[in-house]
């Protein structure tokens, strides 16, 4: 994909980026707001719990993304 001469440097950008994105950002926002109790042990923990599944998220968007720019005809 970052090779490829079809999708602009923006384009890869966003698909490359978007699995760490919802990794980090989704990671802490989902774990910040579900986490059981307050304090930072809790935090981690439902940080690496939901994590996995915010990178997925991330990573589908991403691919999304690219297919969309690589099928837009205008």
């Amino acid at each position: 994909m970052l090779f490829s001469d079809t999708w602009t440097a923006g384009d890869k950008l966003a698909g490359a980026g978007a699995p760490l994105f919802g990794y980090t950002v989704g990671g802490v926002l989902v774990g910040g707001f579900q986490a059981a109790e307050p304090g930072p042990a809790a935090f981690v923990v439902r940080f690496f719990e939901v994590s996995g599944v915010m990178f997925m998220i991330g990573t589908a968007l991403g691919v999304a993304w690219l297919a969309y720019r690589l099928l837009d005809v205008s």
